[in-house]
Order: structure tokens, then sequence, then C-alpha cells
């Protein structure tokens, strides 16, 4: 994520919680599960839903980096690769047996490796991206639906602008980011 993005979307929690101002938005019976929690806008996300009174699952591939995250009792941390269909699908079964069935998904995870053009992208690199931007997202909608079936839930994805600002440098990662919002309405 682009420091610029990062800085929007920290200005705009900014800004909502101005508006809230007053309001009790509390979360105390919520299980919140945020994947790419240890990222700029993961581990903002994070630190909010903690200080809202939730109890998040904070997801990272880099134990080490989990480790650096704030220790409290509502916070569990899990190591998992998001792009890995399998991880995903052991990560929702240890996330309900420590905390319970996931209530709201924050998926924060996403990358960016360089533009080029359709022709000039290797097949490794349009993998990865559509990995990182798409396919990570629909496994844990999958499995988070699974969980909310229910009770009911809310999922929350990160898109792009570039998903909308079609730049034909940028192929793979427009792609995925399109795909990432029409995933997101299809879920809705």
């Amino acid at each position: 994520m682009s420091i610029i993005a990062s800085i929007s979307c920290s200005l705009a929690v900014q800004r909502h919680d101005k508006n809230l101002k007053g309001m009790a938005v509390r979360f105390e019976e919520k299980i919140v599960l945020v994947t790419g929690a240890t990222g700029a806008l993961g581990s903002a996300v994070t630190a909010r839903f903690l200080g809202r009174g939730a109890r998040v699952a904070a997801v990272a591939r880099d134990p080490g980096r989990l480790a650096g995250l704030a220790t409290t009792p509502r916070l569990k941390t899990f190591a998992a690769d998001v792009t890995d269909a399998e991880a995903v699908e052991r990560l929702f079964i240890d996330v309900q047996h420590q905390l319970g069935a996931v209530d709201i998904l924050i998926h924060t995870v996403g990358g960016y490796q360089g533009g080029q053009y359709l022709q000039d992208i290797a097949v490794p690199d349009w993998r990865r991206m559509m990995d990182l931007n798409l396919n990570a997202a629909f496994y844990c909608a999958k499995h988070a639906l699974a969980h909310m079936a229910a009770k009911g839930g809310k999922i929350i994805t990160i898109s792009a602008l570039a998903a909308i600002e079609v730049k034909s440098k940028r192929a793979a990662y427009i792609v995925a980011k399109s795909g990432l919002i029409a995933l997101t309405r299809a879920i809705a």
C-alpha cells in the first residue's frame, strides 16, 4: 500500500471517529479477523478494534512481526499465508477454537510489484498479483461466510483507486483489484 493510501485511510478513520464522537460504538461481543495485521493499514485497524472492545484475530505471514503487536487478552495472533487456500482453512479452524466464530472480516492484504503491459507480464508475476490481491480475499471470504451463516456478519475488503483509474501498464494489479471489487459486490 502506498503512503498516500495509508494516510488517506488513516484520515478517513479519524474523520469517521469525529463524526461518531459521543456515540458508544463498541464491539465487546464481536470477533474481528484482520488479515495483513502487521501492515500499515492492518495494524491501525487492529488497534482501532481493540480500542473499541473487540476480540481480534490478527493475521500475518511473519510470526516475528506479529510479536510486535500490542499484548492484550483480547488479541490473538495467527501466522498464516492467506494466499494459500489450505492455510486459510486451518486459520479459520484455529480462530474458531481460540476465539469463536468470526463476526467481522477485514481483509487488508494486497500488494503491487511494479507495472507492466499485459504482453510483458511473466506468468508467475501475474499469479502473484492475483494471489495477493484477489485469491486471498476469496479464500478468506469463503470461510468467513461459512462462520457468519447462522448469525450474520460483515466482510470488508480493501481495493485500490487503480481498479477504477485504469492504466495499461499496471495490467495484473488492475485486473486483480477490479476483481476484488466484483468479489465484494458478489458477496453483498
